[in-house]
């Protein structure tokens, strides 16, 4: 299982930096979480925040939750 920091938002909050960096060189897509205990929010690696190429988003960064995702349980593979 491997667990990683992600910022995690509501739909709303995804939009928005979506809607904010739709023409940038770096645009934000956060990832909508499909199972378990985040099933159905949104989260970026928290990595972004101290990326040079998003220094204007680090105070919205600031105000989001900071929690660790078990990325095998949030996005299972899918079997063919």
């Amino acid at each position: 299982m491997a667990k990683l920091p992600f910022l995690v938002m509501s739909d709303l909050q995804a939009a928005r930096f979506r809607e904010e960096t739709a023409t940038d060189q770096n645009r934000l897509d956060p990832r909508l979480i499909d199972a378990g205990p985040y099933r159905g929010q949104y989260v970026l690696p928290e990595r972004v925040m101290m990326d040079p190429a998003h220094i204007s988003h680090r105070d919205a960064f600031r105000m989001l939750t900071v929690v660790s995702v078990d990325v095998e349980v949030a996005w299972p593979s899918v079997d063919e």
